[in-house]
């Protein structure tokens, strides 16, 4: 005998046949094979099978099972209304992130909605700029992996309230100096900074971007901080860090190596084709790019004219 426990909960199939209604009786030859499919109907979900003096296989939480039969029996399919949940779903405080569920942001914040028994969620929590995520907060459910990650998932059990839970990122302050006073300028994070000391706050953890820019006068030598590591190093014009806590940030410049032109001009020459000292030329220093000549005489007469530093004279007029 095959019985549905409720009558409307649902129906069995016997050998692949449904029957129109339940209770029903059948009879069968020893060792017979039966196969039995619990069909449930809708709003009912299918529990488990009740059975005097057979085992069911595989087992009877099983909806389609297997037994030869070997005596008289009956067996109850029974079947049990599909609850529904309320389930309630925000973050905390408002301005703090965006929770999505099953790919789709909540809205309003917070949102209730009805569920049934096993509906299958996948939360995701993402911060909105200055928070952080820090936990789901939740009565009746277990979230997998676990509750302190912003991407859970977790089948519908229980009416329920579930919270993504954010807080404000601390900030930290910088002070940006540059050694010495007025020997160049400063880009931080993309702000060109020429007055000093300069002092902003970023947040904890995030990255900053610096430039060095050296005035006419200086070259960039190095960067100093006291409690950062830079990268790729101090010594590049271009670096970053990772801030953790505060600091201050100098850029050291150089004064460029001051080069004083030199030229030296002979007192005599001896013009007498010996050989020795018979030109009167000039020696200057690499410093010096270009130059001209005049030679007088004592009385203001031009003798010699030439616009080339490399010139060599003999002493006549020209």
């Amino acid at each position: 005998t095959i019985i549905s426990q409720p009558n409307i909960g649902g129906t069995v199939s016997v050998n692949g046949s449904t029957p129109p209604s339940l209770p029903i009786t059948n009879t069968y030859n020893d060792n017979a094979p039966i196969n039995l499919g619990a069909v449930p109907a809708p709003g009912y979900y299918f529990v488990h099978y009740l059975i005097n003096n057979h085992v069911l296989a595989p087992n009877d939480s099983s909806a389609n099972v297997f037994f030869n039969i070997t005596a008289t029996d009956t067996v109850i399919a029974v079947f049990a209304i599909i609850p529904v949940y309320t389930l309630t779903l925000g973050v905390l405080p408002l301005e703090g992130g965006i929770l999505d569920v099953n790919g789709v942001g909540i809205n309003p914040n917070p949102q209730t909605t009805t569920q049934l028994l096993n509906d299958p969620f996948a939360l995701s929590a993402t911060p909105n700029f200055g928070y952080k995520f820090v936990k789901y907060i939740t009565k009746h459910h277990d979230l997998l992996p676990n509750k302190l990650v912003p991407d859970v998932n977790f089948s519908m059990s229980a009416t329920d309230t579930i919270i993504a839970i954010f807080e404000p990122i601390n900030k930290i302050n910088l002070t940006v100096l540059v050694e010495p006073e007025n020997s160049g300028s400063v880009e931080f994070n993309f702000l060109n900074v020429t007055h000093f000391p300069y002092i902003d706050s970023v947040y904890l953890n995030s990255t900053i971007n610096l430039s060095a820019t050296a005035d006419p006068a200086y070259n960039f030598s190095h960067w100093e901080m006291n409690h950062h590591l830079m990268l790729p190093d101090s010594l590049s014009e271009k670096t970053t860090c990772i801030v953790t806590q505060h600091d201050t940030i100098v850029a050291h410049f150089r004064a460029k190596d001051i080069v004083v032109p030199v030229v030296y001009i002979p007192s005599s020459f001896t013009p007498n084709a010996d050989g020795l000292n018979d030109f009167f030329t000039a020696a200057y220093s690499e410093s010096v790019k270009e130059g001209s000549i005049k030679i007088f005489d004592r009385w203001g007469a031009l003798l010699y004219v030439n616009s080339n530093l490399n010139f060599k004279w003999d002493g006549t007029q020209n």
